[in-house]
């Protein structure tokens, strides 16, 4: 009897320590009515590649081994040269509407476009920089931060 109390508790708190995520389309559509009445042709000097001047790996240090921290893959950064009458909260307000269209459109965001996933929700977040503006660009798991990654690369090289 005790050992069944026990089972049942372990798979009730298994079951309720599964973390939902909110489906990507319901949060971009969250996202795009905050976007208001705003053109849906947005400014490619914001979203274009032009001004990316470079794009490097972004980690995360995590205590998760016995052996104390580790560096995790969790998507990309960019880093973007100052674009004329555009702060960084303009840049990521207009980044995150960017992305909100881009994920609930058919068909899903190009193939090169680092800041929405077809399949998944790209977290935005954009400070200045002595040289313009550092876009961190961050997915929910490895396989979302490694598409990141590679999809900021090739915007980038166009």
């Amino acid at each position: 009897m005790a050992m069944r109390t026990v089972l049942a508790a372990g798979a009730i708190l298994v079951t309720s320590c599964t973390l939902s995520r909110t489906p990507p389309r319901v949060q971009a559509a969250a996202v795009d009515a905050r976007c208001g009445d705003e053109p849906t042709g947005t400014d490619t000097r914001i979203v274009g590649s032009t001004n990316v001047d470079r794009v490097e790996p972004l980690y995360a240090i995590v205590d998760s081994t016995p052996n104390g921290m580790e560096s995790r893959l969790i998507g990309a950064k960019l880093h973007v040269r100052t674009i004329d009458g555009v702060t960084a909260e303009a840049l990521g307000h207009a980044l995150q509407c960017h992305a909100a269209r881009q994920t609930v459109q058919e068909p899903p965001a190009a193939d090169a476009c680092p800041y929405a996933l077809p399949d998944g929700w790209v977290d935005i977040q954009v400070k200045a920089d002595a040289m313009g503006y550092e876009v961190d660009l961050r997915g929910q798991d490895f396989v979302e931060a490694r598409q990141i990654l590679d999809r900021a690369r090739a915007f980038a090289s166009n």
